[in-house]
């Protein structure tokens, strides 16, 4: 399990006990980051249950997405800060590249993180309670799924930094098979349905992924907060397209 207690200590501010990890022991514990999204996405969504009986559904919402930035520390929100502010502002690579290691954030980073907040807020307080309980477990985990999906198939930009240091070190069979296997819990919630969220978080991510390439060519530890936070938006989209379509959750849940 020290891969998990080194996912949980490296993704979050919980109390696990933690050391100073080299980059072939974070490469080993990457595969781990869907487990860490469900513990993350559990709690958020713990808070969200609680608070929704007795409070309305949007003010739920906004105390269950600022519990899970909390425990987090902001991180994946910063990585999308830095990366529009880098993406939106800068015109060569070197001037992007600059601009994502400064941690002022810009008017572009600005709009993107609140846009990533509203967009999460209004989509779970449109949901069912219950939906949205599952809704955000799914989304914790699918989108560091898509991250480990990105670090398999796309290259870092940097040879030095975070994200080179991933890439590096990490077993890519490994890696690709702990984001397969994270996509199963898309199905496990919704049944063959399921298959329509994996299908648009693999279109939203890579739609991403190719705009970040043409714009510096690879990824950085910031794009890969950023295509968490698209991951997670496209799960909630997704869950409130499904719901008024009058989709159900999978019947072998227990609701």
């Amino acid at each position: 399990m020290n891969g998990l207690r080194r996912s949980l200590s490296f993704l979050t501010r919980l109390p696990v006990r933690s050391e100073e990890l080299t980059s072939a022991e974070l490469a080993r514990a990457i595969p781990w980051f869907p487990v860490a999204g469900v513990a993350i996405g559990g709690t958020v969504a713990a808070v969200f249950w609680v608070a929704a009986q007795g409070l309305p559904a949007t003010l739920a919402a906004v105390l269950a997405i600022l519990t899970g930035a909390a425990i987090t520390g902001g991180f994946h929100e910063d990585g999308l800060g830095d990366t529009f502010d880098a993406l939106g502002g800068g015109w060569s690579t070197e001037q992007m590249l600059s601009i994502m290691k400064d941690s002022r954030q810009g008017t572009f980073g600005v709009l993107a993180i609140v846009g990533s907040v509203l967009v999460r807020v209004i989509a779970l307080g449109a949901l069912p309670t219950i939906v949205g309980v599952w809704t955000l477990v799914v989304a914790h985990a699918l989108a560091r799924g898509a991250v480990i999906g990105v670090m398999v198939v796309s290259t870092p930009v940097a040879t030095s930094g975070l994200g080179a240091s991933y890439a590096r070190e990490l077993r890519r069979p490994v890696a690709a098979a702990s984001a397969l296997v994270a996509t199963l819990g898309a199905v496990v919630v919704w049944g063959a349905n399921g298959l329509v969220v994996i299908g648009v978080v693999l279109v939203v991510v890579g739609l991403f992924m190719i705009w970040v390439h043409r714009k510096i060519g690879g990824y950085t530890g910031d794009i890969l907060g950023a295509a968490e936070q698209f991951g997670e938006m496209a799960v909630m989209v997704t869950a409130v397209f499904m719901v008024g379509r009058g989709w159900d959750l999978a019947s072998w849940l227990p609701v």
